[in-house]
C-alpha cells in the first residue's frame, strides 16, 4: 500500500498485494487387509469422496485510493482490489489476510522523523469505524460505505483469524483510510498479503492398501485411495491367500477382526 501526503493538494495511494495461491493438504492413512478364516466382508464408509482438490487466485497487484485533501477533523480516502479465485472444491475456499513476514501493520513514510504512521483498525474481528489516521479492509460493501473497517493482524497471527470462506469465483476487497492533515508529507508504504486455502471438507486422505503374510501364498495388488474426513466406501479387496476368505479391513497388521477405519 502506498499512501501519498501531498500539502494543500492531494493524496493518492495505492496497495501492492502479490497473489498468493494455497494447495490442499494430504494426510496418509495405512489401512492393511485381514484374511482369515473367520468370516467375510467389507468394512468401508458410504458417503462419497472428493480428492485432488486445489486453489489457484490472482489479484488486482495495486490498489488507488482516491485523492483526497485532507484536513483538521480527518478525510476519508478509499480503494478496492479483487481476488479471482479458481478451486475445483465445491465447499470454496477460506481467505486470510496479514501483514508481510518481518513487517508491521502500520503505513509508514519512511522519509520522516515524527508523525509518519498510520496505524491499522484497532479492531481484528469486528469492524469499527475509522479514526483519525486509521486504515483497514473488509469484504463489506455495506460496511465500507458507512466507513467501517477491519485491522489487519500480523503474519504471525493471519491463520487465527478468518477473513472470508465461500465460493465467490471473484470477492472484492474494500480498503479505507482516514487522515489528517497533521501527518508528514510524503509516500507511506505497506503490504497485505493474501493466503487462501481450500476448505477443510475438501482435504483427503490417501489410504495404502497393504497384504499381510506376504510370503506365505498371498498375493494381489491394490491402488492407493483417496477419501475425505467425512467418509467414503474403501476399495472392494483383491488381495488373495489360498484357504483364507477376506474377513475386513484394520488399521494394524496385527488385527484379528475386522474394522470400520474411524475418521476416514
Amino acid at each position: 500500500m502506498i499512501l501519498s501526503r501531498v500539502p494543500r493538494n492531494s493524496n493518492s495511494s495505492s496497495m501492492s498485494t502479490p497473489p498468493q495461491q494455497g494447495l490442499g493438504c494430504r494426510s496418509c492413512v495405512i489401512v492393511c487387509g485381514i484374511l482369515s478364516v473367520l468370516g467375510l466382508g467389507l468394512f468401508g464408509f458410504s458417503s462419497s469422496a472428493y480428492a485432488s482438490s486445489s486453489v489457484s487466485v490472482s489479484n488486482t497487484g495495486k490498489i488507488s485510493f482516491n485523492k483526497v485533501q485532507p484536513g483538521s477533523s480527518g478525510s476519508i480516502t478509499t480503494g478496492q482490489d479483487t481476488l479471482s479465485i479458481s478451486t475445483d472444491c465445491p465447499a470454496g475456499v477460506n481467505v486470510y489476510v496479514s501483514s508481510l513476514s518481518g513487517k508491521s501493520t502500520e503505513l509508514i513514510n519512511n522519509t520522516a522523523s515524527s508523525n509518519n504512521t498510520i496505524a491499522t483498525v484497532n479492531s481484528i474481528s469486528n469492524p469499527t469505524v475509522l479514526s483519525n489516521n486509521t486504515w483497514g479492509l473488509t469484504t463489506s460493501s455495506t460496511d465500507a460505505s458507512n466507513n467501517r473497517y477491519l485491522g489487519l493482524p500480523t503474519f504471525s497471527d493471519a491463520m487465527n483469524h478468518l477473513f472470508y470462506a465461500g465460493n465467490d469465483a471473484t470477492l472484492p476487497i474494500y480498503y479505507g483510510a482516514k487522515v489528517t492533515n497533521t501527518l508528514a508529507t510524503g509516500t507511506y508504504t505497506g503490504g497485505v498479503l493474501y493466503t487462501v486455502t481450500i476448505n477443510n471438507s475438501c482435504l483427503d486422505y490417501t489410504i495404502n492398501f497393504n497384504q499381510n503374510n506376504s510370503d506365505s501364498g498371498s498375493s494381489g495388488t491394490m491402488d492407493t485411495q483417496a477419501i475425505l474426513p467425512t467418509g467414503g466406501t474403501l476399495a472392494q479387496n483383491s488381495f488373495t491367500r489360498p484357504g483364507y476368505s477376506f474377513l475386513g479391513w484394520s488399521l494394524s497388521a496385527t488385527g484379528k477382526t475386522g474394522n470400520a477405519v474411524d475418521g476416514v
